[in-house]
């Protein structure tokens, strides 16, 4: 039997204007207005294999911001998870396919 190694890494992604030291960040559109989400440099290393996690989908913005800063400095996201899904809102389409797991659907 193979050994599995598995590596976990918990980062922050977080609004702009909190962290401090050097960042990177990805605009993105809510479907309220504008945000950002800036992650520190060094946080993530390029093959890193990374989950994205968040409360809610609905449109999609902030995970696909997610995802996009983390291939921006060459993770690669493997999937996503979210607590609540609003599926009338199609946020899952703007994922790429990558798979969503999420426990529950509000309509």
């Amino acid at each position: 039997m193979a050994n599995l190694l598995l590596h976990f890494l918990a980062f922050n992604l977080t609004s702009r204007a909190i962290m401090t030291g050097e960042v990177i960040s990805e605009e993105y559109i809510l479907e309220y207005g504008r945000d950002c989400l800036e992650m520190h440099v060094g946080a993530v290393e390029p093959g890193d294999r990374a989950l994205v996690v968040d409360d809610l989908i609905a449109t999609g913005g902030t995970l696909c911001a997610a995802m996009n800063l983390l291939e921006r400095v060459g993770a690669e996201v493997v999937e996503c998870a979210c607590v609540i899904e609003l599926p009338d809102l199609k946020g899952r389409d703007r994922l790429n396919g990558k798979p969503l797991y999420i426990l529950v659907e509000y309509h």
